[in-house]
């Protein structure tokens, strides 16, 4: 699962990208610590954010999600300050 999350990322890195499976969503890396940041309960929190995102099915792209406004970089940045603090304060997942 890690290995298609990771084909797919290097073509969409301003995505985040969710992996389908059993009709529960996986993800990895840094968009794990985006989802974790804005309390990810379904696919509304990211179109609320306005955060682009893939949905993933084995190797085919189920649903694309493109806004005007993307702001995956945006949080990006921050799960990355918020992984770094807690990792200088010891308390990294």
């Amino acid at each position: 699962m890690k290995n298609r999350y990771l084909f797919f990322k290097r073509k969409y890195n301003n995505y985040l990208l969710l992996v389908k499976k059993k009709d529960k969503y996986h993800t990895f890396n840094y968009d794990k610590l985006i989802l974790n940041f804005i309390n990810f309960k379904n696919i509304r929190d990211l179109q609320k954010n306005k955060i682009n995102y893939i949905i993933i099915d084995n190797l085919e792209i189920e649903f694309i999600s493109e806004n005007e406004d993307n702001n995956y970089q945006l949080y990006l940045l921050r799960a990355f300050f918020i992984n770094m603090i807690k990792q200088i304060e010891g308390t990294a997942d």
